[in-house]
């Protein structure tokens, strides 16, 4: 079965570059959710950053993680 985006996106956060500080921000701001946020798709992760009001280098972060994640499936 292939790993959701939110699963990939999760296994990211020790990295020490954008997709990892986009992986942590969605961790912490997830939390609160009642559903696991880790089985969103990167369209999800887009309304949910949108409703955070995140900034632009997070929109771009989220463009290489969801490349990223395509190329490994």
């Amino acid at each position: 079965m292939p790993k959701t985006f939110g699963a990939w996106l999760k296994a990211q956060q020790e990295r020490n570059d954008p997709v990892g500080d986009l992986a942590r921000d969605f961790i912490d701001a997830c939390r609160w959710m009642k559903n696991d946020p880790m089985a969103m798709s990167p369209g999800s992760v887009t309304l949910q950053m949108a409703c955070l009001n995140a900034c632009s280098e997070a929109y771009e972060a989220l463009d290489a993680a969801a490349a990223e994640w395509e190329g490994s499936r």
